[in-house]
């Protein structure tokens, strides 16, 4: 059977063929001779059948996407892995079908054979190496609320901290003025794409393909947390200080910590590794040593609290140093994760695409929990 890319290019040349005829004809200031006709009328029926014929194929993939069938569903077996799923369904593309499976989060499985910290991960597993920085877990290390496989939008409420008096005779208590407030997660689609060759796929073993897997998820929560840290320069109270390299000082930072009115549950700065490096350098007090960041720079403390420097809070221009309590910061996932495996936009190439998405928001539960200073341009 002819592809469609086929089909189409013939459809044109057809068309221009036929045009070329009419154009010859008027030119010469006369009707069609025999031969014109004759030929015009062929590529006139070829260009009707063409038509056909792709719109019998666009008609195919419309109702394949909009309702596969039963078979083309891969059932989950509690003995098959994600791996061999995946792979039994690139076998059914390579037919022709268009493939569609769930996955939840558990399916997509990690076995690092080298660690370096609690946030950097080299994950080497005999096919795929892939040095990266595991956004889901760094996350959850900072103590976000990350909630999955959720069933419709989640309302979370928060409220400032009030306190009472001891009213005089004759007066009445003080207002508490507490007005609560709500964070609403709801489902935005996230998703990213990857095409492969065909003879990639028919040689890549089980361990390769879960490093594809995995990597296609982690790219969705590297998405979740950029997504997080934009919202929270938004939602979060502005430190109101726009502070220069050369003048970034310990006291800056210290002064994020004194800006939050409550003891943090789970408290911690986060900013960009860039920003990390260069705290390494800087002294607590002037002319004494000792840096303000100790430790490396993707998991150290400052002050003795857990300092993370990954590239999701950070910026193409403006770098950014965040302190709070990120217990009142959440992610939601809702449902699982398609993965959809889609023989046609690429067949021409004999390419092979991979759609791995989920429905997700983020958010900041309680603004209050939260400084941050913007623009921290170092050098």
């Amino acid at each position: 059977m002819k592809s469609v890319y086929k089909m189409k290019e013939e459809k044109d040349l057809a068309l221009n063929e036929m045009k070329a005829i009419v154009d010859t004809a008027i030119a010469e200031g006369r009707a069609k001779d025999e031969a014109e006709t004759k030929r015009y009328n062929e590529l006139d029926a070829q260009v009707n059948s063409l038509e056909a014929a792709i719109r019998e194929y666009d008609l195919k993939i419309e109702l394949e996407k909009r309702s596969l069938k039963a078979e083309d569903f891969i059932k989950k077996d509690e003995k098959e892995t994600l791996s061999q799923r995946f792979l039994e369904a690139v076998n059914k593309a390579q037919t022709g079908q268009m493939v569609s499976f769930k996955a939840n989060m558990a399916e997509f499985r990690a076995e690092p054979l080298i660690s370096t910290s609690i946030t950097q991960q080299n994950t080497q597993m005999g096919g795929l190496s892939v040095v990266k920085q595991d956004a889901k877990s760094f996350l959850q290390n900072l103590g976000v609320k990350v909630f999955t496989g959720v069933k419709g939008q989640i309302t979370l409420a928060s409220a400032a901290s009030v306190s009472a008096t001891f009213p005089g005779e004759n007066t009445i208590d003080v207002s508490a003025n507490l007005s609560p407030a709500s964070l609403t997660l709801a489902p935005r689609r996230c998703g990213i794409s990857q095409t492969y060759t065909k003879e990639f796929l028919a040689n890549v073993n089980d361990e390769i393909v879960n490093d594809m897997l995995l990597e296609l998820q982690d790219a969705i929560w590297r998405k979740l947390a950029e997504d997080l840290f934009t919202n929270m320069t938004t939602d979060a109270v502005d430190a109101s200080t726009k502070i220069a390299g050369s003048t970034l000082a310990a006291t800056d930072i210290y002064s994020l910590e004194s800006g939050i009115s409550a003891a943090p549950k789970a408290p911690a700065f986060v900013t960009s590794p860039k920003v990390a490096g260069y705290l390494k350098g800087l002294a607590t007090i002037a002319s004494v040593a000792g840096p303000v960041w100790n430790g490396n720079p993707y998991a150290g403390s400052i002050d003795g609290i857990p300092a993370f420097g990954t590239p999701y809070a950070g910026g193409v221009t403006a770098e950014k140093l965040f302190y709070g309590d990120f217990s009142e910061a959440a992610v939601a996932q809702f449902g699982e994760i398609s993965i959809t495996i889609n023989p046609y936009t690429y067949a021409e190439y004999g390419k092979i695409q991979v759609v791995v998405d989920t429905l997700a928001d983020t958010g900041v539960v309680n603004y209050r929990a939260f400084k941050w200073i913007n623009d921290v341009s170092i050098a």
